[in-house]
């Protein structure tokens, strides 16, 4: 779940991609995805954007409209048909509040033009980005306070013990 603090209610939900491993539980997809091919990154990004579509779709059916949110790699959003792929599994347009994309900063810096036009192009489908992870590439706030991108959010070393943290209280209170 993804919450608005100020409202204090429901502000959306976020996939996250896992994997159940028989000896070691559950893991994260820094454990499953550091070998994998290009397109394997590329078809795990497909199934992970078709998967929140779809239960974005069953929340949808039960009266519960939410942005969605999923990680997806830069390299898979251009090589895969996004807006097809959204139009194809998303609930109702007319209720639908969309989706946001995460993509890394670390990624984004590497090219912002690509970033941009990626942004533009799905808007149309009411599809948003947002920058994963801010602070780990050494970005500054004014940097991004041009880049049309739906939402920020701090790299977890900020937010971690964030209310009570003497350094990470006041950052993320300031952001």
């Amino acid at each position: 779940p993804k919450i608005d603090l100020r409202k204090k209610q429901l502000a959306g939900v976020e996939a996250f991609a896992r994997a159940i491993h028989p000896q070691h539980g559950i893991l994260l997809p820094g454990a499953f995805t550091a070998d994998a091919s290009e397109g394997d990154l590329i078809k795990l990004a497909e199934i992970a954007m078709t998967s929140a579509l779809k239960a974005g779709s069953k929340f949808s059916e039960a009266g519960i409209h939410l942005r969605l949110a999923v990680n997806i790699p830069i390299e898979a959003l251009v090589k895969l048909p996004v807006v097809e792929i959204v139009k194809a599994h998303r609930p109702h347009p007319d209720k639908w509040p969309g989706m946001i994309i995460d993509i890394t900063e670390d990624q984004i810096i590497k090219d912002v033009p690509l970033a941009l036009n990626l942004s533009m192009k799905f808007a149309e489908s009411n599809v948003k980005l947002a920058i994963d992870d801010f602070g780990r590439a050494y970005s500054a706030l004014t940097k991004v306070e041009s880049l049309p991108f739906a939402e920020l959010k701090l790299d977890r070393v900020f937010v971690t013990d964030c209310g009570t943290h003497k350094m990470n209280a006041p950052l993320c209170k300031t952001v």
